[in-house]
């Protein structure tokens, strides 16, 4: 951020949104999965998530392209990229109330060399190209029935000497920030409403020894069914 000459600094407040059907049981189910299945599920349509190295929680985030209508001038952006650096919250005092953290994820963008392109409007009708470094601070977790999400975003922005462009940029990265903190905030219920308790490895080993104690029994069903048809006659009736 050492060129930029607008530095833009927005600490959201927490947005929240109440998980429907499976309520405080999903949201506690959800916040108990791992650490790349919450990321997961923070993904929107349009998101690609690559894991890079899930040992050191680290993963690359992309997002859709960008179109914003901004005081009669329109910004856009082609897909950003983040690199995104989890960290487990589990037990972390998270206040007051019976409010619970989760996950911390910083998300640095990678690809700001000429990313946003902005379209002035009346009097100037010009369009310019705009680079930008950033980076955010994500906060997850959850209280009850309710998924909860904060955010830290701090973007520098080289900036051409044009009246009103502070204004502008300012005003984008606020809203988009904000918009942006409550569509995970949304995606994030939406998967806890369907979320069952993540699986134990107690239970995957029941369920292979399971496999193996059935699989021979219906192996054997099959070979009779073979035997008792034979060349040439039909199989036994019911079969």
């Amino acid at each position: 951020m050492e060129d930029a000459n607008l530095v833009v600094a927005v600490d959201i407040d927490p947005k929240k949104q109440v998980v429907q059907q499976l309520g405080a049981e999903g949201a506690a189910n959800l916040m108990a999965g791992s650490d790349r299945q919450i990321l997961e599920a923070m993904a929107q349509e349009g998101w690609e998530v690559e894991v890079v190295d899930e040992s050191k929680n680290l993963y690359m985030l992309s997002l859709p392209p960008v179109l914003y209508e901004v005081m009669g001038s329109t910004i856009s952006i082609p897909a950003p990229r983040f690199t995104t650096q989890l960290r487990s919250t589990t037990g972390r005092d998270g206040g007051e109330g019976s409010y619970k953290d989760r996950i911390e994820g910083d998300l640095v963008l990678q690809n700001g060399e000429n990313i946003f392109t902005l379209q002035l409007g009346f009097p100037f009708r010009s369009t310019l190209t705009i680079s930008a470094a950033g980076w955010t601070r994500a906060t997850v977790g959850w209280d009850g029935d309710e998924i909860v999400t904060s955010n830290y975003v701090e973007v520098g922005i080289k900036l051409p000497k044009v009246p009103g462009l502070t204004n502008i940029m300012e005003y984008f990265v606020k809203s988009y920030g904000t918009q942006s903190t409550q569509d995970c905030t949304d995606a994030l219920a939406r998967a806890a409403a369907v979320a069952r308790p993540p699986e134990t490895p107690l239970q995957s080993i029941v369920e292979e020894k399971m496999k193996e104690l059935f699989n021979p029994l219906a192996d054997q069903s099959e070979e009779d069914a073979l035997v008792a048809t034979g060349p040439g006659r039909p199989p036994p009736a019911g079969r």
